[in-house]
C-alpha cells in the first residue's frame, strides 16, 4: 500500500470513528477518563484494523443516533462503557 492510499484509508477510518462517537453521544467522554488520550488512540487503532468499513458506513447512514454500537464494531464494549459512565454522571 502506497503512502497516498494509506493516508486515504486513515482519513476514511477517522471519519467513521468520529461519526460513530457522535452517533452514540460519547465523543466528549474521552476527556473524562484518566488516560483519555491513550484510550482514544487505542480505539482508533481498533477501528483502523477493522475489516468492515463498508458495513460501518451503512450502519451509520441508517442511524442518526443510537444507544449502542453495532455488534461488529471493534469498539462496541468501549462505547457501551462510555455511555454507561455518561448516564451515571447524569443521575
Amino acid at each position: 500500500m502506497g503512502i497516498s492510499a494509506m493516508m486515504t484509508r486513515i482519513a476514511a477510518k477517522s471519519d467513521l470513528i468520529e461519526q460513530m462517537m457522535t452517533t452514540l453521544e460519547v465523543r466528549d467522554r474521552f476527556a473524562d477518563l484518566p488516560a483519555g488520550g491513550e484510550v482514544l488512540r487505542n480505539a482508533m487503532l481498533r477501528c483502523m484494523s477493522c475489516g468492515k468499513p463498508d458495513a460501518c458506513s451503512v450502519w451509520l447512514a441508517d442511524h442518526g443516533s443510537a444507544e449502542e454500537a453495532p455488534d461488529f464494531c471493534r469498539n462496541h464494549d468501549l462505547f457501551a462503557r462510555l455511555r454507561e459512565h455518561s448516564q451515571g454522571c447524569a443521575d
